[in-house]
């Protein structure tokens, strides 16, 4: 199935704040994908990080590495991944595409 992206509001957070909330941004026991604590909006806890325009990108397997790039967080648990940038969105889904092709 091919990853999709949707524009969205989602809402980032500091590491501290990410500490706060519960097991959000565990994936099946590990880390999310990326470097940022990013969620769609509505996810965290009420009055916990800013909410700002992003993208979501379905059906996320975690072959995405992100290289040089912080800016994405992704839960191949849930198939899911969310990001401020379109350029690292449509990498995302890129990959994502390679992947299923092989």
């Amino acid at each position: 199935m091919a990853s999709e992206i949707e524009f969205c509001k989602v809402t980032v957070l500091t590491e501290e704040e990410a500490a706060l909330c519960g097991d959000l941004f565990d994936d099946n026991g590990g880390d999310t994908d990326g470097e940022e604590y990013i969620c769609e909006d509505g996810e965290a806890p009420e009055g916990l990080g800013k909410t700002v325009s992003g993208y979501k990108v379905t059906d996320y397997t975690g072959a995405y590495v992100g290289v040089g790039s912080r800016e994405f967080c992704g839960w191949s648990s849930r198939g899911v991944a969310y990001t401020t940038d379109k350029d690292i969105a449509f990498a995302i889904r890129a990959e994502e595409e390679i992947q299923e092709s092989n």
